[in-house]
C-alpha cells in the first residue's frame, strides 16, 4: 500500500511538474484563449475572440465548454469537448463523437461532424449539407513554437470538393494545443440549422493569437483591414436558396437597406454588379454556368454601412 501510495504522489508530482512546463497534451489546456482573424472578402478582417473558461457535467462526466467573447464580454458557447486517451470528442444531438486525435498518423482516415453541435438551445445542432466530415490525414511534422516541440498534421476535408463544387482541396492544419489555425477547430460555429451553407461563409478564417497559463503563441500573419462591423453575426442578410439553380432571395430586415450587390466568378471576375435601394431582392443566375460564386452584399443600417460575401453554388442538376 505504501509503495501505491507513493506511486500515485510521485504520478501526480510529475504531472505538475509537466503542467508547470507546458508539456502536458491535452486540449483544451487550462486558461486557452484563441483569437482569430475572420473575414468576409481579402482585406476586411475582424478578430473574433474563444476562450475555455468553465466546465459543465454531463452524465456524471466533466466536460469543457469552449465560448465566443463578445465585445460586451458577453460569452456564448459555441463548442462542448472531452479529452481522453490522447483525442478530443465534442457533443453532437446529444451524442459523443470524435472532434479530432493526437494518435493520428499519415493516410490515416476519420469521420467527425461539420457543425458545432453543441446540444444548447439556440446553438447549431448538425449539418444542413453533410453531417459527417470525412478526414484523411495527408502529412504529420513536428513544429517549434515559443521553445515548445509539438505536432502538427495536416488533414484534407475529404467531401469539400463534392459537396461544394470547389477546384480546390480543403486542407486543415492541427497543433497540439492550439487545436486547427485555419478553421474553427474543424467545425462552423456560425452554421445554423436548416441551411446548407460552406464550411464558413466566409473568406478566410486564420489563428492570430492563442495562449494559456504556461504558453502564449502570436502568428506572423496579419489581420488586414477592420471591418465596420464588430461582429459577422450582427450583419443581418439572409441569401436562399443554396446550392441554386438559378434563382436566389436576397433578403435583409425593414430596418435595413441593400446598397451594392455584386457577383463574382471563382476567378475573381465580375460577372454582375447592381446597386439597388430595397431590403429584398432577387438576383438570376440562369444564364450562367454552374459552379462556385461570391456575392458580395452591401447595406446599411442605422446610418453605418456593412459588408458581407456569400459562397453561392449554382447547380441546375
Amino acid at each position: 500500500r505504501l509503495i501505491f501510495i507513493a506511486f500515485l504522489l510521485g504520478s501526480l508530482w510529475a504531472r505538475g511538474q509537466d503542467l508547470m512546463n507546458g508539456i502536458i497534451k491535452e486540449w483544451p489546456m487550462p486558461g486557452a484563449k484563441w483569437s482569430y482573424c475572420v473575414s468576409d472578402r481579402p482585406g476586411n478582417g475582424i478578430i473574433v475572440n474563444y476562450a475555455y473558461i468553465r466546465d459543465t457535467v454531463i452524465d456524471l462526466i466533466n466536460w469543457q465548454i469552449i465560448e465566443k467573447i463578445e465585445k460586451s464580454n458577453k460569452s456564448i458557447p459555441v463548442l462542448i469537448t472531452r479529452w481522453s486517451n490522447d483525442s478530443v470528442y465534442h457533443i453532437v444531438n446529444d451524442k459523443k463523437y470524435l472532434l479530432f486525435s493526437y494518435n493520428v498518423k499519415k493516410d490515416d482516415e476519420y469521420v467527425i461532424f461539420r457543425s458545432g453541435g453543441s446540444g444548447i438551445i439556440g446553438l447549431p445542432t448538425d449539418s444542413a449539407c453533410s453531417s459527417k466530415m470525412n478526414l484523411k490525414v495527408i502529412n504529420k511534422s513536428e513544429v517549434v513554437l515559443n521553445t515548445f516541440t509539438l505536432n502538427s498534421w495536416d488533414i484534407q476535408d475529404l467531401d469539400f470538393n463534392v459537396l461544394y463544387n470547389y477546384s480546390e482541396p480543403m486542407v486543415y492544419t492541427l497543433i497540439e494545443r492550439l487545436g486547427v489555425i485555419n478553421n474553427f477547430h474543424f467545425i462552423n460555429p456560425n452554421e445554423f440549422n436548416g441551411t446548407c451553407s460552406l464550411i464558413s461563409e466566409i473568406i478566410e478564417f486564420k489563428l492570430i493569437e492563442y495562449s494559456d497559463n504556461n504558453f502564449y503563441y502570436k502568428s506572423t500573419d496579419e489581420c488586414l483591414g477592420v471591418g465596420l462591423s464588430d461582429d459577422i453575426n450582427e450583419i443581418p442578410v439572409i441569401i436562399y436558396p443554396n446550392p441554386t439553380k438559378g434563382i436566389l432571395q436576397i433578403d435583409c430586415p425593414l430596418s435595413s437597406q441593400l446598397i451594392n450587390i455584386t457577383i463574382y466568378s471563382q476567378l475573381g471576375q465580375i460577372i454582375l454588379q447592381k446597386r439597388v435601394d430595397q431590403n429584398s431582392l432577387n438576383i438570376d443566375l440562369m444564364n450562367f454556368p454552374d459552379g462556385l460564386y461570391f456575392i458580395n452584399i452591401e447595406h446599411q443600417k442605422n446610418e453605418l454601412t456593412y459588408f458581407k460575401t456569400f459562397k453561392i453554388i449554382k447547380n441546375e442538376k
